[in-house]
């Protein structure tokens, strides 16, 4: 019986499932050829996934480290210190990323009001607390961990004074006002602390002051109030150096800008925070009489 030539359309080629079910095989060499593309072709899929996400990984970090990076100083109207911070957070979102860290960088000013006693007593019981309490987790001791937890004093607020982000300008805040003061200096030396320890009588009339305006916040009346304290100095009118004329000088300024800001905020449908700071103004001063007007409307509703 003749057979069909190589070249007749009717011959057939041998594929692997033809042969297997014949009981015939390819080539050995064939096959790990077959197997050597397979696995040569996953694992270049392989790291091209790798390299593209540790790409997309690279580039998300030097996003975060080119536009994430927040920055600014804090401060404490109880304490007068002033402290750093920085984080990264994700750019536009203003997600936290990080915690945050902080370090502690009070002006010479401050360290001298606190150290001669020339800020209200309750700043110093504060502070008092607050150094005991970093002192016991310094040597961390139980029984000094203890003692700090029995005698803890009221949280320490802070107010932003700056805030910077990256690429970004610095933004100050109210605060900037008074910590400026704090940390001015002339011929070397720093402003306010020198202006104390010239006239100590006129500083323990002047800081309590500031203090006050500080913890409500009423950062804007106090370079007003620098100002006057120099021109008290410097005047030559009699009794200049007096404290009582000077305190009596402070609480005139004070009592007007007040009665003022009060009426400004009423206009302004800030009503909340206005009888806020009008109740304020009346326990400093109970017998001004500008105060005790703006009071009738309020109690007549």
């Amino acid at each position: 019986m003749p057979t069909a030539s190589i070249d007749s359309p009717d011959a057939k080629i041998p594929t692997a499932q033809s042969a297997a079910s014949n009981g015939e095989h390819l080539p050995k060499g064939r096959t790990k050829s077959r197997l050597s593309v397979i696995a040569r072709i996953g694992l270049a899929k392989f790291w091209v996934t790798l390299m593209a996400t540790l790409f997309v990984g690279v580039l998300i970090v030097l996003m975060e480290l080119w536009l994430g990076h927040v920055s600014g100083i804090e401060f404490s109207p109880t304490t007068f210190q002033t402290r750093e911070f920085s984080y990264y957070e994700v750019p536009l979102l203003h997600w936290q990323l990080t915690p945050i860290k902080r370090k502690t960088r009070s002006p010479k000013t401050s360290l001298y009001l606190s150290q001669n006693n020339l800020l209200p007593a309750q700043a110093q019981k504060i502070k008092q607390a607050s150094e005991a309490k970093q002192a016991s987790e310094a040597k961390q001791a139980p029984e000094a961990s203890q003692s700090s937890k029995e005698t803890q004093s009221p949280a320490v607020g802070w107010h932003l004074v700056s805030v910077a982000r990256s690429r970004g300008p610095l933004q100050d805040a109210d605060a900037a006002l008074l910590v400026d003061h704090l940390q001015a200096h002339k011929d070397g030396a720093p402003t306010w602390k020198q202006w104390s320890q010239d006239h100590p009588r006129l500083a323990r009339v002047l800081w309590p002051k500031v203090a006050t305006l500080a913890s409500r916040e009423l950062y804007l009346l106090i370079p007003r109030l620098f100002e006057l304290t120099r021109n008290a100095v410097h005047s030559k009118a009699s009794g200049a150096g007096d404290p009582q004329q000077f305190e009596q000088m402070i609480d005139d300024y004070l009592q007007s800008e007040l009665v003022s800001l009060v009426t400004q905020m009423r206009a302004a449908s800030r009503t909340e925070l206005a009888e806020l700071l009008l109740e304020e103004a009346l326990t400093d001063y109970p017998n001004n009489t500008s105060l005790q007007r703006l009071r009738i409307p309020a109690d007549a509703s």
